[in-house]
């Protein structure tokens, strides 16, 4: 399963804390899974079918969450590798 994206609340505190994952399955579509607090407290959705759909989730979580889409990190070009071509630039 491939990391697509990384999001986290900015939070350090571990009861407060909160983590989004978006993870591509090349057989089974995308899946995305949320951690509120300790690790224990995982939940990941069934498959989606499709990428926006999967990041439209990702959107809810984030918009869903105490302080909205404004505090979240986007963690994906810290956590994982580079494509292949390196990262394209969005400036």
């Amino acid at each position: 399963m491939e990391l697509v994206g990384r999001w986290w609340n900015g939070d350090r505190n571990n009861s407060t804390r909160r983590d989004i994952w978006l993870h591509r399955d090349p057989d089974a579509g995308w899946f995305v899974r949320a951690r509120a607090g300790d690790k224990d407290r995982d939940v990941t959705w069934p498959a989606f079918h499709e990428e926006w759909a999967a990041r439209a989730w990702v959107d809810r979580l984030m918009a869903a969450s105490t302080g909205g889409r404004s505090i979240w990190r986007d963690l994906t070009k810290v956590v994982r590798k580079p494509p292949e071509g390196g990262w394209r630039s969005t400036a």
